[in-house]
């Protein structure tokens, strides 16, 4: 970590130069990364604070403001390693070393607490986990948890702190290899105000949504799977007298009214592209009286949905807006990126676009109003 260099560089070096002595100086630190996507802010008596993903080296970050807007220090929070070449300042960022480690840092989310300590939940990009990392005011140093090891998850996160400052955490799951490719919100809450270990936390899936069946797969030899629509498709057999020859992508099967046909075959490409036909897109969280209330959009169905309750009482889910337009009474693409806010009077306000129109929607209610329950 250190480098030599002469003891007076105006003196002992070119052409005059006497004796010449060395010394051995600490390496700079390692540059700082473009940092800046998926960033939140939470503001002190003291400094701002400001997480963000730095996209050079894949870490997450944490950087301090003056109150003047002064950037005063950068943490390296996670996503380098304590090994290998040191290139700079061992005390310095990413502890001297510069090459990219493993990849984390998106949809950070800030949490400050009362005393003035803080905590980030962040992805795993690399991985598609949750984490949550909280820092250690006294021990001066970050304390970093993996919450939820469930595959592709850990999307959107939105956190906020209970009465009694224990942390809760929703976010997108997009596809639960465990579970059937269930998408869903994720809800976690901690059981205790500073949760040092996985089973401090408490986690509910709400409001699941499974893909439809595929036959892609299943079919038994000499059957093709046929794709019918974005939802369904179906195992026909093949057979050899088509009209015509098939192309690449089609099979000969015989069609319901027992005539040999030429049918698309189902394949990945037919399949939806990420964030499209899931449930629990873009969750938003806010706590009253110790109730969590949640909104979220439905890629699906597209509509904004909400759920409020808790884990022991369980949650009420329903529809806050199905996008039907009261004038024309055409169906609409609506509640995608919801924002939720409450005022102390009872009033909660959602915020949320219009796909179809390029609007911005505002939702106004009393939280007995948030959702109409399920039929």
């Amino acid at each position: 970590g250190e480098m030599r260099v002469f003891h007076d560089q105006d003196t002992m070096s070119g052409q005059y130069c006497c004796l010449a002595q060395c010394r051995c100086e600490v390496l700079p630190s390692v540059p700082y990364g473009y940092f800046g996507q998926y960033n939140d802010i939470a503001i002190t008596e003291t400094e701002i604070l400001v997480s963000a993903y730095d996209e050079w080296y894949g870490d997450l970050i944490l950087a301090h403001y003056s109150l003047e807007n002064e950037l005063l220090s950068v943490d390296y929070v996670d996503g380098f390693s304590d090994e290998g070449t040191i290139r700079g300042n061992p005390n310095g960022i990413r502890l001297g070393r510069s090459a990219p480690g493993h990849d984390v840092g998106k949809y950070s989310k800030l949490i400050l607490f009362s005393d003035l300590s803080y905590a980030i939940a962040y992805q795993d990009v690399d991985q598609k986990k949750l984490k949550y990392a909280k820092y250690d005011i006294n021990q001066k140093q970050w304390k970093i948890q993996t919450l939820d090891t469930v595959s592709d998850t850990g999307y959107f996160i939105s956190a906020t702190l209970d009465p009694d400052e224990k942390p809760r955490i929703v976010y997108h799951l997009e596809k639960s290899e465990e579970d059937s490719n269930a998408s869903a919100v994720i809800y976690f809450e901690a059981m205790v105000k500073d949760p040092k270990q996985v089973e401090d936390w408490q986690k509910l899936a709400i409001d699941k949504k499974y893909p439809p069946l595929q036959c892609l797969g299943t079919c038994k030899e000499q059957e093709a799977c046929i794709f019918v629509n974005q939802s369904t498709s179906t195992c026909k057999p093949i057979v050899t007298d088509c009209s015509k020859e098939c192309g690449k992508s089609d099979a000969c099967v015989m069609n319901d009214s027992g005539t040999p046909e030429c049918k698309r075959m189902l394949d990945e490409s037919l399949f939806p592209k990420k964030f499209e036909n899931v449930n629990g897109l873009y969750p938003s969280i806010i706590i009253h009286q110790n109730t969590t209330f949640i909104v979220y959009y439905d890629s699906d169905t597209k509509v904004l949905k909400g759920a409020f309750g808790s884990i022991t009482s369980g949650f009420n889910i329903g529809i806050i807006d199905d996008g039907l337009n009261k004038i024309n009474g055409m169906k609409e693409n609506v509640g995608a990126n919801p924002f939720l806010a409450k005022s102390s009077n009872g009033t909660i306000g959602i915020v949320y676009r219009n796909l179809s129109s390029n609007e911005l929607l505002l939702w106004q209610g009393k939280y007995f109003d948030f959702v109409k329950p399920k039929a």
